[in-house]
């Protein structure tokens, strides 16, 4: 029998001493094959500050150890520590002066399940704690000017790009720009403007998927081993059914742009953390999916790489490709969906 945990707070926005400080904390969901976090519905800001927000900019810093870096004040900032444990020193001045009239520390990351919003106009130190690794996001509201060298790579099915930063890698750890919004509108028009951010940590043999949710979707792995697989749900596509298999995490700079219709799973080949970003929120309504075993997918990349795989019972009881959509599409049209060598 598996034993889910969930975690809430009564207000997704907690306030601080500070103005227009907050602690954000949604809720946590643990199971046997590990745990899915909702870091961030930025909607839940928007509230609380009467002010729309745009992050148009994730960074990812990875330390080995001690690490202190100062938080500019010229823009809204969200911090989280995936992995490992920070402390964010804030000190909030008088407007137009450097007089600090108020400082709060606040320690996130393993035991805490927070996040941080940082108001422009406040100052913040970021400092870790302790020897251990920590993993660290920032999500800015303005693209900084520290450009990293960005590339987009097409791949076989159209809305499916990867996307790969060179490291800045200092005797400290390393700097991973993840994602700037201006580098995604000259390959993607019209695809950005993430708006939830989620975090899930899955254990060695795990599988989630195939699910084609209702948003675009960037996801990034910056602990662990993952092997991700999509495959395209859209029927009117010209590579319906096609599958792509790209292996995510390991230290690598690079993530996936996973457009809408595009069904996206992953095995965790070690205790894995998953980050992903999307263009819409959560609304709790069905998810189109695929059953995570279809040998129609499963042979296009080789199949799972585990043995006795940790699978949802949600997850196992999907539909094939086949019986979701033979009604509506002739897949004798699809060389890679012959059903020579496989089952329907």
């Amino acid at each position: 029998m598996v034993t889910v945990e969930t975690k809430n707070t009564p207000s997704p926005v907690e306030r601080t001493s500070i103005p227009n400080l907050y602690v954000l904390e949604r809720k946590t969901n643990i199971d046997e094959r590990g745990f899915f976090r909702e870091v961030v519905e930025k909607r839940d800001l928007e509230e609380k500050l009467g002010r729309s927000l745009s992050f148009v900019q994730w960074n990812h810093y990875h330390t080995k150890g001690l690490l202190k870096k100062d938080l500019s004040a010229n823009q809204d900032k969200i911090v989280y520590v995936a992995c490992g444990t920070a402390s964010i020193i804030v000190e909030a001045s008088e407007q137009g002066t450097r007089r600090f009239n108020n400082k709060e520390c606040f320690v996130l990351g393993e035991e805490n399940k927070r996040a941080l919003f940082l108001p422009r106009g406040v100052d913040g130190s970021l400092v870790t704690l302790g020897s251990q690794a920590a993993d660290i996001f920032c999500a800015l509201t303005r693209e900084d000017n520290n450009y990293v060298p960005f590339a987009s790579l097409s791949t076989d099915i159209e809305g499916l790009k990867v996307l790969k930063y060179h490291q800045r890698i200092t005797n400290g750890g390393c700097l991973q720009q993840i994602f700037r919004e201006s580098d995604l509108i000259n390959i993607l028009p019209g695809q950005t403007g993430l708006v939830q951010w989620n975090h899930s940590r899955s254990f060695p043999g795990v599988i989630r998927g195939f699910h084609a949710e209702p948003w675009n979707k960037l996801v990034y792995v910056p602990r662990g081993k993952v092997l991700s697989v999509v495959a395209d749900l859209r029927p009117e596509s010209a590579t319906f059914g096609k599958v792509v298999a790209q292996t995510l995490g390991d230290g690598s700079p690079q993530a996936l742009y996973i457009s809408r219709g595009l069904a996206n799973s992953f095995c965790a080949l070690e205790e894995s953390d998953y980050n992903y970003f999307v263009t819409a929120y959560f609304e709790g309504k069905p998810t189109p999916s695929v059953v995570w075993n279809d040998p129609l997918l499963t042979r296009q990349f080789g199949g799972w790489r585990v043995e006795n795989p940790l699978v949802s019972n949600t997850d196992r009881k999907h539909p094939t490709l086949w019986e979701k959509f033979h009604d509506t599409v002739d897949f004798s049209q699809y060389p890679w969906l012959s059903s020579r060598g496989g089952t329907r």
